[in-house]
């Protein structure tokens, strides 16, 4: 049901990062020594061999063509050291609708992300980044980078035709590069997959579109993540509905995947809600850990004689401190969170992240919910505490507001961790 609470959450929409933000990391070019002619000379599929046709039909006059571009020469090179005139170039030129038909698809961009993962919304931006990455050398084999660049020397004779050199002559060297280069720093091949990840998204919003229709569940801007969680309650409870449901959303494979890896990597962040301010209102109180304070002092106590600054010694080393929290830090808060969240506090956790939910969600906080939810569906099923991240993370950021007064931080100067 929470896989599905994702697919179904209209408020939360996202919009995908340019492509140019998510996988900019330096244009390191390459020398254009390579030539589309050596496909000649490698194993080619059916799909490429009626363009191999027409590229040797056409050789003199793509010949002739580049013959007219040694006076552009010097003028190309101070546009190759110029990065971002370069980029916003190849931009240009590749957007134009000559090249529509060499764009990826949404399909194509579905079996990518089929192979290497599909991007989760609310994720940090580098791994959007590998993962858009890992799709575009997935489609961009060597074999299909051959057949781009027969296609893009076929264009290029046009572009001298109409007095257009530079243009030309990056669409020469675009078609030179060597398909070992890195793919992401190809701008013609991130401008081809980037009208494939567009045209993607948008199917994905128009299948969660049509989902919304066929269920009967009008979509509002202001409908709220606890509406939608109790619409899915009922379906869910409904063999029926909740049948009709799984397949729907199993007709729309992109929708699904993308809606479980969400889910899946939101609950790899779910501690990041407890560094909010507001979210003091999920912390533990004080009387919650008096019976285990005669525990919390002892392993407190063991960790400073261990590990503690000596007066006048020397701190703890890095790999002493990542011992300690290793053997003895972390072990306690285990303990605590094993302790303290009995099956009746974590029902209380969920009933306050729900109207911390809901008070995040009238903010417009709309990346807190997204967390918030993530909090919600992580905690309600969990039967041992030790090992959830958030509980944990839970009673060690309570432990240290609890105790973070003026005397426990001279204490920490004078010998803690």
């Amino acid at each position: 049901m929470h896989t599905i609470a994702f697919c179904i959450q209209p408020s939360l929409d996202q919009i995908p990062l340019p492509l140019s933000n998510v996988l900019d990391n330096g244009l390191a070019l390459a020398p254009d020594f390579h030539s589309p002619c050596q496909a000649s000379r490698r194993h080619i599929d059916m799909n490429t061999k009626e363009t191999l046709v027409t590229y040797f039909g056409h050789m003199a006059e793509i010949e002739a063509a580049w013959a007219k571009l040694g006076p552009c020469e010097e003028q190309f090179r101070k546009l190759l050291d110029d990065e971002g005139a370069f980029a916003r170039r190849g931009h240009r030129l590749f957007d134009e609708e000559s090249f529509a038909p060499l764009r990826f698809t949404a399909a194509d961009l579905q079996k990518a992300f089929e192979k290497v993962g599909f991007p989760p919304n609310m994720e940090a931006p580098e791994t959007v980044r590998k993962i858009l990455l890992a799709a575009i050398r997935f489609l961009a084999s060597e074999e299909r980078q051959e057949e781009l660049a027969m296609e893009l020397m076929l264009r290029m004779p046009k572009y001298v035709e109409e007095g257009r050199f530079m243009d030309a002559r990056l669409i020469r060297f675009v078609a030179g590069a060597a398909p070992e280069e890195q793919v992401e720093v190809n701008p013609f091949l991130r401008q081809m997959f980037f009208h494939g990840l567009r045209a993607w998204y948008a199917e994905q919003k128009a299948d969660k579109e049509a989902v919304l229709r066929e269920l009967g569940l009008r979509r509002r801007k202001k409908m709220g993540p606890d509406e939608i969680e109790a619409w899915a309650a009922e379906a869910a409870a409904d063999p029926a509905k909740a049948a009709r449901l799984q397949r729907l959303i199993d007709a729309h494979a992109g929708l699904r995947g993308q809606a479980a890896a969400t889910a899946d990597a939101l609950r790899g962040h779910t501690a990041e809600l407890l560094e909010r301010q507001d979210a003091a209102c999920l912390m533990l109180r004080a009387e919650e850990f008096e019976p285990w304070m005669p525990f919390v002092t002892e392993k407190l106590k063991g960790l400073f004689e261990k590990y503690g600054q000596p007066p006048g010694g020397a701190p703890p080393s890095e790999a002493e401190r990542k011992e300690a929290f290793a053997t003895v830090y972390l072990p306690a808060m285990r303990e605590l969170a094993k302790g303290i969240f009995t099956p009746e506090r974590i029902r209380k956790l969920v009933a306050d992240l729900k109207v911390y939910r809901q008070s995040l969600f009238e903010a417009g906080e709309n990346s807190a919910v997204f967390y918030a939810t993530a909090v919600i569906n992580y905690v309600e099923p969990e039967d041992d505490p030790s090992q959830n991240v958030f509980l944990v993370n839970l009673c060690a950021r309570s432990l240290h507001g609890i105790g973070s007064g003026p005397d426990e931080r001279r204490g920490e100067e004078d010998g803690g961790l």
